[in-house]
Parts: C-alpha cells; sequence; structure tokens
C-alpha cells in the first residue's frame, strides 16, 4: 500500500535512525562486556583444575553467545541505516516532485494525482 502526500510529511525517519544507532551501541556495549567477562576469567590464576575448565567452557559458551547477539544488533543497526536512507531518499524525491508540479501550476491531490 502506497502512503497518500500528506503522510509523507509526517513520516518521522529519524526515529528508524535512531533505533539503529541503539542497536549499534547496544551491541558495542555488549562486547565489551564479553571481553571483560572472558578476560575475567581468564586472570583467576589461582582456579586449577576440573573447576577452572568448567568455568573456562561455560565462559566460552556464553562468549559465542554473546559475540552472536552483538552480530544480530549489527545486523538490526545495518538494516535500520538501509531502511532509514532509502525512505529518505523516497520521500524527498516525492515531495521534491509534488511540490515541481504545483509551482508549474498542477493541482496535487493527496493521492499524488
Amino acid at each position: 500500500m502506497r502512503p497518500a502526500i500528506p503522510q509523507l510529511d509526517t513520516w518521522n525517519l529519524e526515529s528508524l535512525r535512531r533505533a539503529g544507532q541503539a542497536a549499534r551501541a547496544n551491541a558495542d556495549t555488549l562486547s565489551t562486556s564479553v571481553d571483560d567477562c572472558s578476560r575475567a576469567v581468564s586472570a583467576a590464576g589461582s582456579w586449577y583444575g576440573q573447576t577452572k575448565d568448567a568455568a573456562s567452557r561455560r565462559i566460552d559458551e556464553e562468549v559465542d553467545h554473546g559475540y552472536e547477539i552483538c552480530t544480530v544488533l549489527l545486523q538490526v543497526a545495518d538494516d535500520a541505516e538501509d531502511a532509514y536512507q532509502s525512505l529518505k531518499h523516497a520521500k524527498t524525491y516525492v515531495l521534491e516532485q509534488k511540490n515541481l508540479a504545483v509551482a508549474q501550476g498542477s493541482r496535487s491531490l493527496p493521492t499524488g494525482g
């Protein structure tokens, strides 16, 4: 379904961009936290034997999960930015064409006709 021209004026594309930026910031924060956690377990030099092995395995699993989530967040951020750019271009183009037509004496209907 195509939006009507008056609807284009109300599109808040900046919120889409901010959502992508938030996803990227969260990915960065998560990545830092995962790295810190991994280093902290590695630095536990007083741990030996099966306890250390079990903790290391578990942390390695969770670190992998953390990085998988980071990857998804970065994909969301990239997709949000791509959508923002595409929709911004489309919105600008349509509204400029409408304004040009009106400036040349045409009437613009809300449906674009």
